[in-house]
């Protein structure tokens, strides 16, 4: 790794939660390139929802020489914390 910034940003009105991810890199060998991701979330009680969205502007990178990685994906999720007495 050549250079690496990383940057996150969290925000939460009431039960609403965004996040959002900001990734630079550059490797001795390869391209630099950026990738930003984004998650929102909603929680009320022990119920949460979220949404994800990796690499939102379907950026096309390799990790590991001449292995391309995921363009853009999305997540959705559904989590429930149960209390046992």
């Amino acid at each position: 790794m050549k250079h690496q910034l990383v940057g996150t940003l969290n925000y939460q009105v009431k039960d609403w939660s965004f996040t959002t991810a900001n990734r630079y890199l550059e490797r001795i060998s390869g391209t630099p390139y950026f990738v930003t991701d984004f998650r929102l979330g909603y929680q009320r009680n022990d119920f949460r929802l979220y949404g994800d969205v990796q690499n939102i502007f379907d950026e096309e990178y390799l990790e590991i020489e001449a292995v391309p990685l995921l363009g853009r994906w999305v997540t959705l999720g559904v989590q429930y914390n149960l209390k046992f007495r």
